[in-house]
């Protein structure tokens, strides 16, 4: 296995982190709830509560805030809806 030289100490952390929150199981059923459209926190707590994997809103917005800091969703506002959506980045 080769690694390039030019990964920077800060930027292996940034893999790291992201590694760390998708080796969780839980974190991987967010995206899966993502795959299809955006939707709100609301919307993905429902999901995520009805397959027992959350059972608090203030726990999935933590997980989902994680990831938008970690780059693997992005967190949009909608204008017209008033509402935040997350949706998977590109």
């Amino acid at each position: 296995m080769q690694i390039k030289q030019d990964l920077t100490e800060e930027s292996l952390k940034e893999i790291a982190k992201k590694c760390k929150l998708l080796g969780n199981p839980k974190h991987l059923q967010i995206l899966l709830v993502l795959e299809n459209r955006p939707q709100t926190l609301d919307e993905i707590h429902e999901k995520l509560l009805k397959k027992h994997i959350y059972l608090y809103r203030e726990s999935t917005y933590k997980v989902i805030e994680k990831m938008v800091d970690s780059e693997l969703i992005k967190k949009e506002y909608d204008q017209k809806k008033k509402k935040f959506f997350y949706k998977i980045m590109e």
